[in-house]
C-alpha cells in the first residue's frame, strides 16, 4: 500500500490567523485523491446534492413516456407460462424468429439463446422482461 503525501502550505503563525492546514492529499503518484475543503462547505454541498433531484424536463420527458398512448408496454407474465411450459424454443419457433434473430433483440450472442433455451442459463426477471419485449405477446 502506497503512503500518503501531504501538500501543504507553510502554516501561518501571525497572531490572529488560523494556521492552514493541507488542503490536498497525493498519491505517490502525484494524483490528488482528497480535496480537504471546510465542515460548511461540505454541509453546504451535502445540502445541495440531496436538494437536487431530477431536472424538471427530466421529469417532464419521463412522464410524457408513462403517460403517452404510443408507449409500448410488455409484460413478462404475458410469456411465463408458456417458457415453463413448452420453454423459449417453442415460443420463439412459434413466432418465427431464429435464436440469431432473438439475440439480436436481446443484446445477447446466439449461443446465449442457445443456452436458454437449453435451461443451461439461468433466467433472471431482467431477461424476462427483455424476452417479453424482443417476442412481445399479447393475449
Amino acid at each position: 500500500m502506497s503512503a500518503v503525501k501531504r501538500a501543504a502550505r507553510k502554516p501561518s503563525r501571525r497572531a490572529g490567523q488560523k494556521e492552514n492546514f493541507p488542503s490536498v492529499i497525493v498519491n505517490d503518484e502525484g494524483v490528488v485523491t482528497h480535496r480537504i475543503v471546510p465542515v460548511e462547505e461540505y454541509e453546504a454541498l451535502v445540502a445541495l446534492e440531496k436538494s437536487s433531484g431530477p431536472s424538471e424536463d427530466f421529469i417532464r420527458e419521463a412522464a410524457a413516456i408513462l403517460t403517452s398512448k404510443k408507449t409500448k408496454w410488455h409484460d413478462a407474465n404475458d410469456i411465463l407460462p408458456e417458457i415453463i411450459e413448452n420453454g423459449i424454443a417453442s415460443l420463439r419457433k412459434r413466432q418465427g424468429v431464429t435464436q440469431s434473430e432473438l439475440g439480436r433483440r436481446l443484446g445477447v450472442p446466439q449461443s446465449r439463446v442457445s443456452r436458454m433455451e437449453r435451461n443451461e442459463d439461468a433466467l433472471t426477471l431482467r431477461v424476462l422482461k427483455r424476452l417479453a419485449k424482443a417476442l412481445a405477446t399479447s393475449k
